[in-house]
């Protein structure tokens, strides 16, 4: 069965789909309510008798449990965080407690959000991304559960994405004591909870499904949900030693391989990069027999500075000397600021700079670079009213009885033959370092 949240003009309402059709459950019924043994029997009756029909078309979808009691989103993908660590340089490889226990945080129930609900930007973020995961939804109770009880106890699958903050994730991770604002800026699910009788599952007892994600219709990842490396059953069980699991706990899959933009960032290609989400950006996320969910980006209005605190160990700062703005624009989660350099602005005003090819650069050689690149006008400016008459060598002196070309030797405008100084043989001209010192023309 697929059951369903949707707005009426009496508030959010159950129903079970039949086709295009909503057979809706009894006013005041909650899916959350009728989790467990009565969930199949209340849509059965609904399917039978309903309460109302309407159809699928008109109505506003909602998350299946739109405040679930809890939410951990886990890892069960290791393939995806072995490509986050290769995207920012990292060698891919994994420390041996990834194989010793799953891994998961616990997320905001309070920003669940709808299928089709617009997604508002993380304030203070310029790296916002998605992650398209499957959910798993508790239907019973259960403390202390083994793998292969733990799977008996879900009630069904959603489609979920993790909406991350990847700069303010990247700098809260330096405080080592799990996400915040990087994580929690909205949670989706939907379209619908799917019974597991419903979908397909592996030999080994996984779930076998095929997803894919897009943005603004481009493909950006595909993959499939039976090349996890921790199983449902797994870290629903390692959950449940010492807790007590509630109906509507919902379990994140983490990210399929391939379905999120952190895992195309390449340090060596970042004009191949198609950029972090921005404003009106609709993303789309598919998975066989889940359904989809289609959601616009939305900008969002810049965050309250908080007070500065005082850092002991810091040394000061010198002032900014040039306010002037950026000469390029803002775009792509990063300023291209000459021919195959980069420059990432971070939230806590460092900048990273990096060359294409080639390991980061600091702001100082790279603002080097950019400027034998492209001179400044000013320079230029300056170079055009005083320009160079000429060149000197710094280890070859001529033969001081020697006649040499004007443009070459410094000659004055009569014409003159330039005279230098000190002598030189031919079996130590390639040794000497002196700089060459003009006699004066008599």
């Amino acid at each position: 069965m697929r059951f369903v949240t949707y707005a009426s003009a009496d508030g959010n309402r159950a129903g079970v789909i039949n086709g295009d059709l909503i057979h809706a459950l009894p006013q005041g019924t909650s899916l959350l309510e009728l989790f467990g043994p009565s969930l199949r029997q209340a849509g059965e009756r609904a399917l039978t008798g309903p309460a109302d029909v309407i159809a699928l078309a008109d109505v506003t979808l909602k998350a299946p449990i739109p405040r679930p009691p809890s939410i951990r989103d886990c890892l069960c993908f290791l393939d995806h965080l072995r490509a986050c660590r290769t995207a920012v340089g990292d060698t891919g490889a994994l420390e041996p407690v990834w194989y010793q226990i799953p891994a998961f945080y616990f997320a905001n129930p309070a920003t669940v959000i709808g299928p089709h609900d617009e997604v508002p930007i993380s304030p203070g973020s310029a790296w916002f991304d998605f992650e398209l995961e499957i959910a798993a939804v508790i239907g019973t109770a259960g403390r202390d559960l083994t793998p292969e009880q733990a799977e008996g106890h879900i009630a069904g699958y959603t489609l979920f994405c993790d909406w991350s903050a990847r700069d303010l994730q990247g700098l809260e991770s330096q405080l080592k004591i799990g996400h915040a604002k990087g994580k929690d800026g909205a949670s989706t699910l939907g379209p619908w909870l799917v019974t597991p009788d419903e979908l397909p599952f592996g030999p080994d007892g996984r779930l076998a499904l095929q997803v894919r994600a897009e943005v603004n219709s481009e493909p950006v990842g595909a993959g499939r949900t039976d090349s996890m490396d921790w199983s449902y059953g797994d870290v629903i069980s390692y959950a449940s030693r010492g807790v007590e699991l509630q109906p509507g706990d919902v379990f994140g899959s983490g990210t399929v391989p391939g379905c999120c933009l952190v895992e195309h960032l390449d340090f060596g290609d970042l004009a191949a990069f198609r950029g972090w989400l921005q404003d009106g950006d609709v993303v789309s996320l598919r998975a066989e027999g889940l359904g989809e969910v289609r959601q616009t980006v939305r900008a969002s209005a810049p965050p309250p500075p908080l007070t500065a605190r005082p850092d002991p160990n810091a040394k000061p700062r010198r002032p900014r000397v040039n306010p002037a703005a950026s000469e390029l624009p803002y775009s792509k989660g990063l300023h291209q600021v000459g021919d195959g350099i980069w420059a990432w602005l971070l939230p806590d005003g460092r900048t990273v700079m990096t060359r294409r090819p080639g390991p980061s650069r600091s702001p100082s050689s790279a603002y080097a670079a950019v400027q034998r690149l492209k001179p400044v006008p000013a320079r230029t400016h300056i170079g055009r009213r005083h320009p160079h008459r000429h060149h000197r060598p710094r280890s070859r002196r001529p033969d001081r009885t020697a006649t040499t070309p004007a443009l070459c030797t410094g000659a004055s405008a009569t014409g003159r033959t330039t005279k230098w100084s000190g002598s030189e043989t031919a079996d130590n001209r390639d040794k000497t370092h002196h700089r060459a010192t003009p006699r004066r023309a008599s």
